[in-house]
């Protein structure tokens, strides 16, 4: 893979960020209309068909999607092994989930769940076609075609969503907005490919992809295993309408929180391994990438929790008020998790898949530990559950970002340079905003005062401190200016 050039960077950023604010816009606004007009009890039926569906696409992608991205060379049969391979995986799984659906739902006692998991092999034979399409775009930084597919899928799946509800269907609401729109995604991303993947399978490509899969995928498993059992679990213990709370919550903060940092995440693996034999260029690049996150993650996820009542009352109305803890915890959660993420994708374009998967054994230890004294003790509070897999993540973005020190020298006190200032002007920046929630109460303008204040605040102090990332953007931005004058 040939380096990635500051032009191809900024492009890719660019598309990134159209795709944010366009595409996911809209998928915000419709899930907002969504969330009003159905109850909280089909956000549960979700948190349980979607930690299914998740450990099945994870079978079906076995890893690849990293893989091809991360291999610095790729001949066409490697391609076309890997979405065969993957396709018919997808058949197999789906053929077997179709199968034990009914006994799925009558573990849980959810009648419901038998047809809403029947619906979601969609997704299985749809990965395939995403993650292909996606890697050939991700080598390429061609977000661009990313973005027209993301964007006209979500607007069948806002569709299809909406007729639902009009014809008083609100439990097939969720399930095929998402299905419609991987659907629509995956066939638009390979339609797009000037390259056609063609079928079939090769032995000696598919043993030059599969190992990798594998390793990655091992990964991902842990990952994917840890972060849905406490759903599995919430599922059997609480009701769906109180995991329909926290499912609702967390998906805004993926919203708020998630899409904002996948702007450039998803160009950090393509951007890492290209630099894999330049240390000094790697670590500068992951200073700027872990000074960048948290400069924008720590006041966006902290300030969201600080408003977090009135941003549930004004989006989802009063019925949701019970989100508002499980949304303050979730921001706790998301503005550390970038930093996981960071440093396992720094990891991952090293080959470090061992350590990535200690550290993540590590969290499927505490986790597991967590489920077991709540069940031990019969602990009721929902809250407290929720809350200790939000401290799990800091402590973990802790051991990440030491697993990355020997790999490119990044010393302590670098570290501490790089997240300390920020953290320091988030918390000097929310005083304000906490206080005048104590004094004046909730309400939309209170929201919209706090929220201006808060950038006049935080910008101010950027300043003043001349902030590296502040001024780093600034000096962009002045580039961009001058050549727009140029032209």
């Amino acid at each position: 893979m040939n380096s990635v050039s500051k032009k191809q960077f900024s492009n890719g950023v660019k598309w990134k960020t159209i795709n944010l604010v366009l595409s996911k816009g809209l998928s915000f606004i419709a899930s907002i209309i969504i969330a009003r007009l159905i109850e909280p009890e089909h956000y549960g039926y979700m948190a349980i068909w979607s930690v299914i569906l998740s450990f099945c696409d994870m079978i079906v992608i076995g890893g690849l999607d990293t893989v091809l991205v991360q291999k610095e060379k790729l001949q066409d049969e490697e391609w076309k092994t890997g979405f065969t391979f993957s396709l018919y995986k997808a058949i197999v799984i789906s053929l077997i989930i179709i199968g034990i659906a009914p006994y799925i739902a009558e573990f849980y006692n959810i009648p419901e769940l038998n047809l809403l998991i029947k619906i979601s092999c969609i997704d299985l034979i749809a990965q395939p076609f995403i993650f292909t399409g996606v890697a050939k775009c991700s080598r390429k930084l061609d977000f661009k075609k990313i973005f027209f597919s993301d964007f006209v899928a979500t607007c069948f799946g806002a569709i299809v969503s909406l007729i639902c509800i009009y014809g008083k269907k609100n439990v097939l609401v969720l399930i095929l907005n998402n299905m419609v729109h991987q659907a629509i995604y995956g066939l638009l991303l390979i339609i797009l490919q000037r390259d056609k993947i063609g079928i079939g399978i090769k032995k000696s490509s598919l043993k030059s992809i599969y190992f990798d899969g594998v390793k990655a995928m091992s990964n991902g498993v842990l990952d994917l295993f840890t972060s849905s059992i406490n759903n599995l679990y919430m599922g059997k213990k609480w009701t769906p309408i109180e995991v329909g709370y926290n499912n609702r919550a967390q998906s805004l903060v993926q919203i708020l929180g998630v899409e904002t940092y996948n702007v450039i995440s998803n160009i950090l693996l393509p951007t890492f391994s290209s630099y894999q034999s330049q240390k000094d260029k790697l670590k500068g690049i992951t200073r700027i990438m872990v000074s960048l996150s948290t400069y924008i993650m720590f006041p966006l996820m902290f300030g969201t929790a600080v408003c977090a009542k009135n941003i549930i009352l004004f989006l989802f109305t009063e019925k949701w008020i019970q989100a508002v803890p499980f949304l303050q915890i979730a921001c706790i959660y998301y503005a550390f998790n970038p930093l996981r993420q960071l440093c396992m994708n720094l990891n991952y374009s090293y080959g470090g898949y061992k350590n990535n998967n200690i550290i993540e054994i590590i969290r499927f230890i505490l986790t597991v530990t967590v489920i077991v004294v709540f069940q031990v003790f019969d602990f009721k509070s929902f809250n407290i559950l929720v809350l200790c897999g939000a401290i799990t993540t800091v402590i973990i973005a802790i051991i990440y970002i030491y697993s990355v020190v020997k790999i490119i020298n990044y010393s302590l006190l670098e570290i501490i340079e790089d997240i300390i200032p920020n953290l320091i002007m988030t918390v000097i920046t929310l005083l304000p905003l906490y206080y005048i929630s104590y004094r004046f109460g909730y309400g939309i303008v209170v929201t919209f005062a706090q929220v201006l204040l808060a950038v006049v605040i935080y910008i101010f102090l950027s300043f003043i401190s001349k902030n590296k990332i502040f001024v780093y953007l600034i000096i962009s931005f002045e580039e961009i200016i001058k050549k727009k004058w140029t032209k």
